[in-house]
């Protein structure tokens, strides 16, 4: 996991946050910070959620919006 993406857990929920300020933008490192996060999520049967959510200011990563969006 990288510094700029974070691995937590509330109960059987996953919390990957983003903490690449100021907007939390998809840089070098991001994407494969959130893969590696989603491994090690799907590795344990436990965990029934997951949320991607962004440290810091409230703000949405635009490239993530875009790509949803196809």
């Amino acid at each position: 996991m990288t510094d700029l993406v974070q691995l937590t857990r509330d109960k059987d929920i996953a919390i990957i946050t983003i903490n690449n300020p100021p907007v939390n933008a998809l840089s070098p490192g991001v994407p494969e910070g959130i893969s590696e996060a989603l491994d090690q999520i799907g590795r344990d049967a436990s965990i029934k959620a997951a949320v991607l959510i962004g440290g810091g200011q409230p703000s949405w990563p635009a490239r993530t919006s875009r790509n949803l969006a196809r």
